[in-house]
């Protein structure tokens, strides 16, 4: 049976005020009624007006270095992409807010010139920007929209405004604002997910389900509502919340979290560092705005799991000083277990028993690694785990589970053998030593990468403070 197509607008009582609160209600298929495209949204600009996109602010000097058209609009490969449009015209803006560079103010009102005159209506009830170039890899034909790019064209429309007080661009906003409620088989990216609203990056035949991208289409309904108190915005918000409050673990892959969804053999979807990062300072953002406390969890599992060294959001995460190997072979060195590549590149390996030993910088907390081998053999093979404490004292940990084995085939048709482990938390660990036994020539152990379970709540907390600064102060 389906709901009602209604959208309801409702008043809670209380002794100062009433306080009308907007709710959605979705038929079956996640859509709702016509009703909501007769009314103009007429939104009002808050008087703390302060436009801000999160993430947004990248390097402006990568800007300068971009090919540009006679009009000054970006281009990528000679095509308009209103992805990078719109992120070259909110670093722009951000740049020449920070510095009052006249060069980078003029960027940005000419990718705002083409947001303005790529908006496209569909019978004056809603809009989107458009791709006019395909992308083959989601089977998607030119003129396909994203929740993603949507999002981001929201947040320039409203840097835009600040700037020029061009009404139209308000027009913009309230178009593109109901664009979020047309489903995927009517032009747009909404796609309905056991009953939940879900925003696609590509709005793909098959469910592809992008999560930075979803992250950034509810950011840009977000930032709407802060800066007008628009319900809408607020309503479609928190719906995209709920979903992904349902659906977060489903990209938790143990030792990484996935891109994506998307179902296509030889494929896994697990996200490439620079996406990994992006999902942990994604979702922490996500905790600071909903204080919601699954998004602060699974944003620290992502960050424990993944690797002891890297920068995010310029924030350092360096735990392990060295690593050593009691053997190797040829010039495979015991380091390469430790540069951040394991599904390819440089790797280690022993033609006799060898031990692994990852030495820290201070005292560290551990609960469990990933080995990834290169060969199939090479995960058999047994081995001993030792950790050593502050005091020289040597554990023999024993309690090791294996929570997951994977075996992922590369688009190069490579197949890395993935073993997760876990065991119970130990305190006070200097060095971690793994030591394999019965390797021989015919037996011999390939490792790509070991990445150790540590406890990073000390960097978690840096990552957040760096958050909580950047919302406080709008950059």
């Amino acid at each position: 049976m389906k709901k009602s197509l209604s959208l309801l607008i409702f008043f809670i009582v209380n002794a100062n005020a009433q306080v009308p609160i907007l709710s959605l209600e979705y038929d079956s298929n996640c859509k709702l009624s016509a009703e909501i495209f007769m009314s103009k949204q007429n939104l009002k600009i808050n008087d703390n007006f302060t436009p801000y996109f999160f993430a947004s602010g990248g390097n402006y000097n990568r800007v300068k270095l971009l090919k540009k058209d006679s009009l000054g609009v970006v281009m990528n490969n000679s095509n308009y992409n209103p992805t990078t449009i719109f992120q070259t015209g909110m670093n722009s803006y951000k740049y020449y807010k920070a510095h009052n560079d006249q060069n980078a103010k003029e960027v940005f009102i000419n990718q705002l010139n083409w947001l303005k005159n790529n908006f496209k209506t569909k019978d004056e009830s809603y809009g989107f920007w458009h791709f006019k170039t395909p992308k083959p890899s989601y089977n998607l034909k030119s003129d396909w929209t994203s929740g993603l790019t949507q999002g981001m064209g929201l947040g320039l429309a409203l840097m835009g405004y600040e700037e020029t007080k061009d009404q139209k661009l308000l027009e913009i906003v309230d178009l593109a604002l109901k664009a979020y409620l047309i489903p995927i088989n009517e032009g747009g990216f909404n796609r309905c997910w056991d009953g939940n609203i879900w925003f696609e990056e590509y709005p793909s035949h098959e469910p592809s389900r992008v999560l930075n991208g979803f992250i950034f289409s509810i950011a840009g309904l977000y930032n709407v509502y802060e800066n007008t108190g628009n319900e809408l915005a607020l309503s479609l918000f928190n719906e995209g919340v709920k979903t992904l409050e349902k659906k977060i673990h489903l990209y938790d892959a143990e030792f990484i979290s996935k891109y994506n969804l998307l179902n296509k053999e030889n494929y896994s979807g697990y996200a490439k560092k620079s996406y990994h990062r992006l999902h942990i300072w994604q979702l922490l953002w996500l905790h600071k705005i909903t204080q919601k406390d699954i998004f602060y969890d699974i944003a620290k599992k992502f960050l424990e799991t993944q690797k002891t060294q890297f920068v995010i959001n310029n924030i350092r995460i360096e735990r392990v000083k060295e690593v050593s190997a009691s053997s190797y072979s040829a010039e495979n060195f015991a380091s390469y277990v430790n540069d951040d590549n394991w599904g390819w590149g440089k790797y280690w390996s022993s033609f006799e028993d060898s031990e692994l030993s990852f030495q820290f910088f201070k005292p560290e907390k551990i609960f469990g690694f990933t080995i990834f081998f290169t060969n199939q053999k090479s995960h058999k093979i047994p081995f001993d785990l030792f950790a050593v404490k502050s005091n020289g004292s040597r554990e023999h940990i024993k309690d090791i589970r294996i929570v997951s084995q994977i075996e992922h085939k590369s688009q190069k048709n490579r197949t890395t053998f993935i073993n997760v482990y876990n065991f119970n938390q130990i305190e006070d660990v200097i060095a971690l030593e793994i030591k394999f036994s019965g390797i021989t020539k015919k037996n011999r152990i390939s490792i790509n990468e070991v990445n150790l379970f540590l406890n990073l709540e000390e960097d978690v907390k840096r990552i957040y403070n760096s958050i909580q600064r950047k919302i406080k102060n709008k950059t």
